[in-house]
C-alpha cells in the first residue's frame, strides 16, 4: 500500500441518511428477503448477496438480518452519493464512523425503570448498549454484519462482483 496516497475526509458525524427503502419477506426458498430501494424494485446486488449467503449455509434468519444491514449500507451510498460499484474502502470505512456517530431514535424509547446504559447486566455480566447508537446490538467497538464490511477478497463469485465475504465491489 502506498501510503502517499492521501484518502479523502469525508465529515459523517452530522450526515443525514433518508430512510429509503426496505426488507421484505418473498415466497422464494432461494431468496427468503429482497432489499427494496425507494422505488420498490430489488436491488440486485444485494439479492445476489443474499442467496450466495443462503447457498453458503446460512439460515433464513441470517439473510435477513444481512438484509438490514444491506439497506442501510444502500442507504448511506446514496446519501453520499456514491454508486454501489464505485464503492471504496473509504466509503467502507466511512460508513462505518457513520455507524459509530449516528443518532439511533429507537434508543430514545427506553422504559423507566430501564438499566442506565452502559450499566452491567446482573446475570450476563454484559454492558446494556449505549444511548445513541446506530449499531444495532454492537458496542462501538465492533459492527454487526461483518461479512458485509469485510474488503473483497481475490475469489469473488457470481456476477455482481459478490461474495459471502463481500457486498463492496
Amino acid at each position: 500500500m502506498d501510503h502517499r496516497v492521501v484518502i479523502a475526509e469525508r465529515e459523517v458525524s452530522g450526515l443525514v441518511v433518508a430512510r429509503v427503502g426496505r426488507v421484505e419477506a418473498t415466497t422464494a426458498a432461494t431468496l427468503p428477503w429482497v432489499v427494496l430501494d425507494g422505488a420498490g424494485r430489488a436491488i440486485k446486488p444485494a439479492s445476489e448477496f443474499l442467496r450466495e449467503l443462503l447457498a453458503c449455509g446460512n439460515t433464513p434468519a441470517s439473510c435477513r438480518s444481512y438484509a438490514f444491514d444491506l439497506l442501510r449500507w444502500f442507504r448511506f451510498l446514496a446519501a453520499v452519493d456514491i454508486e454501489w460499484s464505485r464503492a471504496k474502502r473509504a466509503d467502507v470505512r466511512d460508513f462505518v464512523l457513520w455507524l459509530r456517530t449516528c443518532h439511533n431514535p429507537a434508543r430514545d424509547r427506553r422504559r423507566p425503570d430501564a438499566p442506565a446504559p452502559g450499566s452491567l447486566n446482573a446475570r450476563t455480566g454484559k454492558p446494556y448498549l449505549r444511548v445513541g447508537l446506530c449499531l444495532g446490538n454492537h458496542q462501538p467497538r465492533r459492527v454487526g454484519a461483518g461479512g458485509v464490511l469485510r474488503p473483497p477478497s481475490a475469489d469473488w463469485a457470481g456476477s455482481s462482483g459478490l461474495s459471502c465475504a463481500t457486498a463492496v465491489p
